[in-house]
């Protein structure tokens, strides 16, 4: 990987990472159409550290303050009470299934998972999904806002014109402000306001995470995912973006550190040096983003970035369809870069690549060991041989295919 690539992949992980339109999917898309190699699962989960920091400094008075709490709850019962408490104990426990998930998957993650159909199927699916989970709340706010018209000026005025005596309105009964003309009995019944973080319950945490965890399909976003069933939930969008971006903060970190080992492993074309100026670039451009898209979506609904799914999802089913686009392009050239590092005498076979695109990292590589054991340091044989060293004919990993 070189420089600008490393610059112009940390830009658009920033940019990518907080939006609902799937930060893996995009470097994926973005390796792609410049022609360069997969960057690949643990070049995403290590940048994502970088982007992962910026909400640990946008978010620090929140996080100090569950953080805090949690601490308490250790050893204080009474504690646990704490809206804040109980946000940092659902937090672990709706890391659990991604982390599970994760671990139990990874071959497919770094391998069929990357498949560019796939990748575009996720993207429509979660967009049409998060189109109706957006309307759904766009329906609440505006029940919420007519009955708030609707009810606290007219009850006012009754009480200015006597209709209602002085004490009922000191028992809370029609002075609790917009929040109370909603939740009355009558007319206005169904008229609920969202909820908010204060209200996040055991069961709603385990479905946030299991929410999280469809993150591992590259195309699904994990701030999608969650953002979309927390509308589904009943959460206000500020809210359910908030804790989207709380609920990340371990499963992120985890898998980053966990990843770290793979980069600049013998076998891959991702070195150190240039991992550490994306992560970089990704922090500070995602600090950035962060502040735009809480402040987008406090006044604004979901509706371009359904858009933006659906469409990018769809162009490139017709490019994969029409045969322009490669659904693993960009995955032959990792490996063959993988194979120029087994031997000096025999680079990897890009044909060889082609035909085991849909294998996981790990069996190339068990191919390229294959290769080794069985004679292509010797050198490239005529192709007028038709058999192996062994006598039989050759396979398609044979080394006298790849002459």
């Amino acid at each position: 990987m070189t420089w600008l690539q490393a610059l112009i992949l940390g830009v658009v992980q920033g940019l990518t990472e907080f939006l609902p339109i799937s930060s893996s999917a995009h470097l994926r898309l973005t390796a792609v159409a410049a022609g360069w190699p997969d960057p690949g699962a643990a070049f995403t989960a290590v940048t994502q550290i970088g982007t992962e920091t910026a909400v640990l400094l946008y978010f620090r008075s929140d996080i100090w303050r569950i953080v805090t709490a949690w601490t308490r709850s250790l050893t204080n019962a009474a504690a646990r009470r704490d809206p804040d408490a109980r946000i940092g104990w659902l937090v672990i426990v709706g890391s659990v299934p991604i982390g599970v998930l994760g671990v139990t998957l990874k071959d497919y993650i770094t391998g069929p998972f990357r498949d560019l159909r796939l990748i575009a199927f996720s993207l429509i699916t979660l967009g049409l999904v998060l189109a109706v989970a957006d309307r759904m709340a766009t329906r609440a706010e505006r029940r919420v806002a007519a009955a708030q018209q609707a009810a606290v000026p007219q009850t006012a005025g009754q009480y200015a014109a006597g209709q209602y005596a002085a004490g009922q309105y000191a028992a809370g009964q029609y002075a609790a402000g917009p929040q109370a003309a909603v939740s009355q009995t009558g007319r206005h019944r169904v008229a609920r306001r969202p909820k908010t973080l204060d209200d996040l319950s055991v069961r709603d945490g385990l479905l946030y995470g299991l929410c999280q965890a469809l993150a591992l399909i590259p195309g699904m976003s994990r701030s999608g995912s969650t953002i979309t069933g927390g509308l589904f939930l009943g959460y206000s969008r500020a809210a359910a973006a908030r804790y989207s971006f709380l609920l990340a903060i371990p499963a992120v970190l985890a898998s980053g550190l966990y990843e770290l080992t793979e980069i600049g492993e013998h076998g891959t074309h991702v070195s150190w040096a240039p991992t550490l100026v994306a992560t970089l670039v990704a922090g500070l451009v995602g600090y950035a983003v962060i502040a735009w898209f809480m402040k987008f979506i406090s006044t604004r609904s979901f509706l371009p970035f359904v858009c933006y799914r659906v469409v990018l999802g769809v162009v490139l089913l017709v490019l994969i369809g029409l045969g322009t686009l490669d659904p693993m392009a960009g995955r032959a050239a990792a490996y063959v870069s993988l194979g120029r590092r087994i031997g000096p005498h025999r680079p990897f076979c890009p044909a060889t690549t082609r035909r085991a695109s849909s294998s996981t990292d790990s069996s190339i590589q068990a191919t390229g060991r294959r290769q080794l054991t069985s004679g292509s340091l010797s050198g490239p044989r005529p192709r007028s041989s038709p058999t192996s060293t062994h006598g039989r004919t050759p396979g398609p990993f044979s080394p006298s295919r790849c002459e």
